[in-house]
């Protein structure tokens, strides 16, 4: 059976009050050169790091943008504190124009792909909101710190086509914030009336932490969160989940299967 994808994505994260604010902006996710897209429609493009100076231009959701120096200002929005960045808008076929501003580094998607069957559709996926969660006293053995306890992600991807949103889902997160999230997308490995599957892939990336995974489907008009399965290991015990497609190998025509499986590793390598 196929092991879990560890893979690295820092999320910057958002908390709703000022109370709960969870502060990612020491991570430098976005890089100089590197080209992101807009995961919000109609974002103002800004002479200045500063949410006060004169706007040079509204740009539509997906559009393309190159990085070129991030700002030491930061601004804060529904208690989300962000980096500022200077960037250039970069044309349908990413060739950099003349137009050069300011946006808020909240305003970008962490992730944009094309679907593999529906031409013309890119998928965005990027954070929604910080969500606090009633998980009692902060215990001194919590792997987490006292800032990101009880407080989940609510992530979303959103469908679009020439600059239009043409659909959208919103869905938890697995674990606390900072657990790394990866998106990787396939076609419908044999499911009638589905275009794309998008599988969030979830690793804390140490024993006892949090893993899963997450699949969204893309129909051609609605994005369907289908499932989220918890994983983990805390050896030398483990738990995995995942489901099989009908293309998959060990697959069945017109059913997906939930596989599970738990037990324990033995010194000699057994389970």
């Amino acid at each position: 059976m196929k092991s879990l994808f560890v893979l690295v994505f820092f999320l910057f994260t958002n908390c709703i009050i000022a109370q709960t604010l969870y502060d990612y902006t020491e991570h430098d996710t976005y890089f100089v050169d590197d080209t992101v897209h807009l995961l919000f429609d109609k974002v103002n493009l800004r002479t200045e790091p500063d949410s006060s100076s004169k706007v040079i231009q509204k740009l539509g959701i997906g559009s393309p943008l190159k990085i070129k120096s991030k700002s030491e200002e930061t601004y804060r929005s529904y208690g989300y504190i962000h980096n500022w960045f200077e960037v250039a808008v970069l044309d349908k076929d990413l060739n950099e124009t003349s137009v050069v501003g300011f946006i808020w580094g909240g305003f970008f998607a962490y992730d944009a792909f094309e679907s593999t069957n529906d031409p013309g559709v890119r998928f965005l996926f990027g954070l929604s909101k910080i969500q606090q969660e009633d998980w009692g006293e902060y215990s001194e053995y919590a792997p987490e710190s006292p800032n990101q306890w009880g407080k989940v992600h609510v992530f979303q991807i959103r469908a679009v086509m020439e600059n239009t949103e043409i659909g959208r889902v919103n869905f938890k997160g697995i674990g606390v914030v900072g657990v790394p999230h990866y998106c990787n997308i396939s076609d419908n490995k044999g499911l009638r009336n589905v275009c794309d599957i998008i599988q969030i892939d979830v690793s804390s990336h140490y024993c006892g932490g949090y893993f899963g995974k997450i699949y969204i489907f893309w129909d051609r008009a609605i994005l369907h969160h289908a499932k989220t399965l918890y994983e983990g290991f805390d050896a030398p015990v483990f738990a995995e989940r995942e489901l099989i497609f009908p293309a998959d190998e060990d697959g069945k025509q017109g059913i997906v299967i939930l596989y599970e499986a738990e037990g324990e590793y033995n010194d000699d390598g057994t389970i």
